[in-house]
């Protein structure tokens, strides 16, 4: 990576206490409790916290609690055979498309402004990278988080492969993530499904690490996409994740103390910006519900056609 660790902690807390990080041999160490977190290559940064989070009773899906565990759990490898979920190599090009178009609409929503030069960003729940790599071009610093030896070690290597040298790999916990009000703007997606627990605690997470003027967006799957397989007419394709109404977004997000949201459709059968698409995109149930939120202490800037409607015109 192009930074110092000097530079690069200067983002970083301890996601255990929250304090300062400071330089060490091969690392950075906490300020407070003097714990050493490790350079495991020379772009990925183990920044775990020592202990995983107690999920209350049974409100998770057991699926994703055991997933979760043994990931926590699983020795800080490298492996070179890495693959990481969504991989290019495993997909269709159309789902590679899809998955371009749906960064393009999701950065173009992150972004009311232009953005400037010197931004920090983060995509707290990474995976193989596909926006990732579309903020490497745009952003000073790049932090891509995941729980996953496997998605760091295979985004790692594309990013050396790609001579992508701004981004660094953090392997982290993103109920307890490495950062404090020291984020730009923020991206958290295909996450926020596993249940109202869940996207409570990791959007107050999501909240912590933004700075005062900071943004994120993230984003829910839609229950009126496909309301038959929800019903169970059609066989289910989302067995053990949640899908949301936009009324059971909002009280969800009221219920996790974020009162400033803008929400943007997402829809996957077409594409808003060519030709019928523009139009057909107003009759067909979104796939995704994207919500852009501020920090903990921010206010969100207004958009171009909330500017309009104020000034009466």
């Amino acid at each position: 990576m192009p930074f110092s660790l000097d530079e690069v902690t200067l983002h970083l807390c301890c996601p255990d206490d929250g304090a300062p990080m400071a330089r060490s041999a091969n690392g950075v160490l906490c300020e407070q409790c003097h714990r050493f977190y490790p350079l495991l290559s020379t772009n990925i940064l183990d920044l775990l916290p020592s202990r995983p989070i107690t999920f209350p009773g049974r409100s998770e899906p057991a699926l994703y609690r055991q997933g979760y565990l043994t990931e926590f759990f699983r020795p800080s490898e490298i492996r070179a055979d890495a693959r990481a979920w969504g991989a290019p190599e495993a997909r269709s090009q159309k789902w590679l498309r899809l998955r371009e178009r749906q960064a393009r609409e999701v950065f173009q929503f992150l972004r009311v402004e232009p953005c400037e030069a010197n931004l920090v960003f983060c995509d707290l729940s990474a995976g193989a990278g596909h926006c990732t790599f579309r903020a490497a071009q745009e952003y000073r610093m790049v932090f891509h988080c995941d729980l996953s030896m496997d998605a760091l070690a295979y985004a790692s290597a594309k990013a050396r492969a790609s001579h992508l040298e701004n981004i660094v790999f953090v392997h982290a916990d993103y109920f307890q993530p490495p950062f404090r009000s020291s984020v730009d703007h923020l991206i958290c997606l295909d996450t926020l499904i596993r249940g109202p627990w869940h996207e409570t605690k990791l959007l107050r997470s999501i909240q912590s690490v933004l700075n005062s003027s900071g943004t994120a967006v993230v984003d829910f799957h839609n229950w009126w996409h496909n309301p038959l397989r929800r019903l169970g007419l059609l066989p289910d394709n989302f067995v053990g994740n949640k899908s949301y109404t936009r009324k059971e977004l909002t009280g969800l997000l009221a219920s996790s103390g974020i009162e400033q949201f803008q929400t943007q459709s997402f829809v996957q059968e077409v594409d808003p910006c060519a030709g019928p698409g523009k139009v057909l995109a107003r009759f067909i149930p979104p796939t995704r519900l994207m919500v852009r939120l501020a920090g903990v202490r921010a206010s969100l800037p207004q958009t171009a056609v909330e500017r309009h409607e104020e000034n009466g015109a």
